[in-house]
């Protein structure tokens, strides 16, 4: 009897794993002669994707897929019947993201539209009478991309109402968290202090080692730069949004001590060599010194800003719509 099956097939880092030879033998590879039991064969494209059609046997079906990472050529088989639609390859990949590849062609700058009754009411959420950005949107929507092996094609800001926007609007959305968790967690470091042992610039130091794992594990992070500094509630409410969410994709210890953090920023399309750079500081505490970080972001030949801290933000990978 004839049977199909597809899947996608992805590295432990959920890269695709793209130009993978796909093969269907007639049992256990590890246990046979595999050049005589070949049932079917396929490469996977860009997306990790692929199909293959074989002819059921009295045997269990076994998939093995021969692919490169880290220069290296790796085999992996599982049998058919136990295959989920998502298959993982046991390490890690290469993360070779490139902003000018997989972030958005058009600025973060939108034009206003009255929020539609089903979406959650966040105070002064100032999309309403004057443009607005979706940057946690569109970072976390450039990493949905690169995890499909597509890059974003829309060649400007998409109009309100379609697809495109709905779909970024959504994402950015997401990176609020599902009760609003991460937003307020934006207004609670917005209204912490700079040099003190309980400021932003410890709480960015503690931060920098979950953010560090994720990058040294192949895997881009989503983070928000705190930019300005509330004194009050009221006051929280005129700067909050002027805070800013990028993506980081790698990172560079430099000679000097300090750290170049490689960003996509969505307000700066096309450029590659946008970075967080963090330097290490002292703060004195009740408990001695306590180390923190100075932190500036840099978009070359653009401008320089000041940050006072980052953390990373939630993201789960969705697919991104077709343009």
């Amino acid at each position: 009897m004839a049977k199909q099956f597809s899947a996608r097939l992805i590295f432990a880092n959920d890269i695709p794993a793209k130009n993978a030879a796909v093969f269907v033998f007639d049992g256990n590879p590890a246990k046979t002669d595999a050049r005589d039991v070949t049932l079917a064969t396929c490469t996977t494209d860009a997306t990790g994707r692929f199909t293959v059609a074989y002819e059921d046997t009295e045997n269990p079906a076994y998939l093995q897929f021969c692919y490169q990472a880290r220069n290296h050529e790796g085999v992996f088989s599982r049998a058919v019947r136990r295959a989920p639609k998502e298959i993982r390859l046991p390490e890690i990949e290469w993360l070779e993201f490139t902003p000018s590849e997989y972030g958005f062609k058009f600025v973060n700058n939108f034009p206003p539209f009255d929020l539609p009754d089903s979406l959650p009411k966040i105070p002064n959420l100032p999309v309403v009478s004057k443009n607005y950005g979706l940057c946690g949107g569109m970072s976390s929507a450039a990493y949905d991309y690169f995890l499909e092996g597509r890059m974003p094609s829309a060649p400007e800001v998409p109009e309100s109402g379609s697809t495109l926007h709905k779909y970024l609007f959504k994402r950015a959305l997401d990176t609020f968290g599902f009760f609003g968790e991460n937003l307020l967690k934006v207004a609670r470091w917005t209204l912490l202090p700079d040099g003190e042992a309980n400021g932003v610039q410890r709480q960015t130091r503690l931060e920098w080692e979950n953010i560090k794992r994720e990058l040294d594990g192949e895997k881009a992070v989503v983070l928000t730069l705190i930019y300005r500094s509330a004194k009050s509630t009221k006051d929280l409410f005129n700067v909050i949004w002027d805070n800013h969410q990028v993506l980081a994709y790698g990172y560079t210890p430099r000679t000097d001590g300090m750290i170049d953090i490689h960003i996509y920023d969505s307000n700066f399309p096309g450029v590659n060599d946008a970075i967080v750079q963090a330097k290490k500081v002292s703060l004195n505490s009740n408990q001695g010194i306590l180390e923190g970080l100075d932190c500036q972001e840099i978009i070359p030949s653009r401008r320089t800003i000041k940050v006072r801290g980052f953390f990373a933000m939630d993201y789960e990978k969705e697919s991104p719509p077709e343009e």
